[in-house]
């Protein structure tokens, strides 16, 4: 019992390391070589889970990360977790923000303006990528 605990643990380490580094990719290849490589690795319901405690994330290589990951799971179960969560106005804005745009543009989901109406700083993810964007073009 103890040992599938400890494994189990070492697992979810192992994949929230992985999921991570994806924030240090230079490229988008290196950023979809890493998505895959995390969904051959691991049980889609962990990396389920790691996208969601990561979705109110600043870094915006990571939320592009997250959004390949999340590609790769079942749809319906990635789709009803990304609906859970913006429904739950206790979560953070750009948490909620993030949601929605992965929903939107890379499962091209709808997502009721109900769920959304409330987000005050709503443009919060679009700006820091914008931001993170122009500094990349200054390198």
């Amino acid at each position: 019992m103890s040992d599938n605990v400890i494994q189990d643990f070492q697992q979810r380490r192992q994949l929230d390391k992985m999921v991570d580094e994806m924030a240090d990719t230079k490229t988008e290849i290196a950023l979809i070589e890493a998505a895959h490589e995390i969904h051959r690795s691991f049980p889609s319901t962990l990396i389920l889970r790691a996208i969601v405690r990561r979705l109110d994330t600043q870094n915006g290589q990571l939320r592009g990360g997250l959004a390949r990951l999340a590609v790769l799971l079942p749809r319906e179960e990635i789709a009803n977790a990304l609906r859970q969560y913006i429904a739950n106005r206790h979560n953070p804005s750009q948490g909620r923000t993030t949601a929605a745009m992965i929903l939107e543009r890379f499962l091209d989901e709808t997502v009721s303006p109900g769920l959304v109406s409330d987000l005050h700083d709503s443009n919060d993810a679009a700006f820091q990528s914008l931001v993170e964007a122009v500094e990349e073009g200054k390198r």
